[in-house]
């Protein structure tokens, strides 16, 4: 996917992300840095059920536009829920979660855009 094109869904995932109210969405752009994906979008969710919720309406909202979810990862746990869109990778956290793995930390130095 163009990067435009990987920016503008990645914005467009916050979006469903909002509608279940996920906390802190950064949008990290790693793809000059990494071949992994184009964007890191990272946001919390205050309980695994509220995690999952978060997973849950991205997936839905994705397939409904015909994306295909590559994987899904954590998701039994709630604790740290992966969905990997290929050029776009979701990672949704509980507080406890996020502040121990400190993605944003680790990736220093790439662009990052708090969404509201």
């Amino acid at each position: 996917m163009e990067k435009d094109k990987s920016k503008l869904f990645a914005l467009e995932i916050a979006n469903f992300i909002k509608e279940k109210h996920g906390e802190d969405i950064t949008l990290l752009s790693i793809g000059e840095k990494s071949i992994i994906c184009d964007y890191f979008i990272i946001t919390s969710g205050n309980s695994p059920i509220h995690v999952k919720a978060i997973a849950d309406n991205v997936i839905e909202k994705c397939k409904e536009l015909g994306k295909n979810v590559f994987r899904i990862s954590g998701y039994d746990e709630g604790l740290w829920v992966i969905i990997d869109l290929l050029d776009v990778v979701i990672h949704i956290f509980s507080p406890m979660e996020r502040d121990y793995y400190n993605l944003e930390g680790f990736w220093k130095g790439v662009s990052v855009e708090k969404i509201n």
